[in-house]
């Protein structure tokens, strides 16, 4: 017999309503802020962005500054119907795929380096807590968020490019995750208000990719736990919902117009 919360049951009884009633569980390690040591053996998804990023920086010559202006996010190449821009590369807007090829490109060595070595702290605990396929969507729609809101706001004709707004996304996923299990935010917190605000005051940083990827690191992070501990299919009901919301809101400023290119 199994002693339950009232009462006692037989084992096999507690193995039927299992089957009948699955839970989903999330397991962040109990130690740390979300989790304990690092293990690149746990992360294969964390593991597989590093290698894809460092790739595209070896293809793209590390940093070429003609593969930049190609492929990073200018905001009057994304809008469709502007005038001929030179950096567009072609005489008509329109050039969505810029919002998903620029977070994958970076300028330099070290760029590229203290954006993954941020990625493997904070992406490692944050895919270990919510499972690879959860962390993948988290991380793309992030990316996506900040590629969008440095589409709307800034400057038309500024080349922007990295991972940041993808990374800022993680950092809002684990600040979300440790608070749920009431594990210690102190730290995370600090790193996300440092880097905001390094953002706004040296040159040449993207901070507009920055906050869209917190924000929708953060709104995905949340619609995730609230399918913590729920049944199997109300969970996954939830989830597709904040991916869902979370699709529609993107695409829906993706409409709107850029900053003009006089602004």
């Amino acid at each position: 017999m199994i002693q339950a919360p009232v009462g006692w049951q037989c084992p096999e009884c507690v193995k039927a309503g299992s089957r009948q009633s699955p839970f989903i569980r999330y397991r962040p390690a109990p130690a740390g802020a979300v989790g304990g040591r690092l293990s690149w053996r746990s992360a294969p998804a964390t593991v597989g962005l590093v290698i894809v990023n460092v790739i595209v920086f070896l293809v793209s010559r590390e940093g070429n500054p003609s593969v930049l202006v190609r492929w990073g996010l200018v905001p009057a190449c994304v809008q469709g119907g502007q005038t001929v821009v030179p950096a567009c590369m072609q005489p008509v807007g329109g050039q969505v795929y810029r919002l998903f090829t620029a977070p994958f490109l970076h300028v330099s060595v070290t760029h590229i380096a203290l954006n993954m070595l941020s990625l493997v702290v904070v992406g490692i605990p944050v895919e270990n807590a919510i499972g690879r396929v959860r962390y993948l969507v988290l991380y793309m729609a992030a990316a996506l968020g900040g590629s969008v809101l440095t589409y709307l706001i800034a400057v038309p004709n500024q080349i922007g490019v990295g991972a940041s707004g993808a990374i800022f996304g993680v950092f809002g996923a684990y600040f979300v995750i440790a608070r749920r299990h009431r594990l210690q935010t102190g730290g995370i917190a600090a790193i996300i208000a440092i880097n905001l605000v390094f953002g706004f005051i040296a040159p040449n940083i993207g901070w507009q990719a920055h906050i869209g990827g917190l924000v929708v690191g953060v709104g995905v992070a949340l619609g995730f736990a609230l399918a913590e501990h729920r049944p199997r299919l109300q969970a996954r009901g939830v989830e597709l919902a904040t991916c869902a919301v979370v699709a529609v809101v993107l695409l829906g400023l993706m409409q709107l117009s850029a900053r003009p290119l006089s602004g």
